[in-house]
């Protein structure tokens, strides 16, 4: 995929320590910090999905899907006993 440019904005004070640092390749930090974050993002993602999956296997096994409820009825049942 060919790379796209994106501009942002800082306060005055930033760029104006940003230019003290000529020598750093600031697109590149800016770049590391970008993907680092989407990495972290994507992973507690992952974590929320593997949580909620276990959430549902222990409601199966207590048969909570069993019953003639409607799948809003058993949602709200679940969050009020949660209070």
């Amino acid at each position: 995929m060919p790379d796209v440019t994106v501009s942002f904005r800082v306060d005055g004070q930033i760029h104006k320590m940003m230019k003290l640092n000529n020598d750093i390749n600031w697109s590149s930090v800016i770049r590391k910090a970008v993907k680092d974050k989407l990495e972290r993002m994507h992973k507690i993602d992952r974590i929320r999905a593997q949580i909620a999956a276990k959430r549902i296997d222990d409601m199966a096994k207590k048969n909570v899907f069993d019953k003639d409820d409607r799948a809003v009825e058993i949602i709200r049942k679940w969050r009020d006993k949660r209070r």
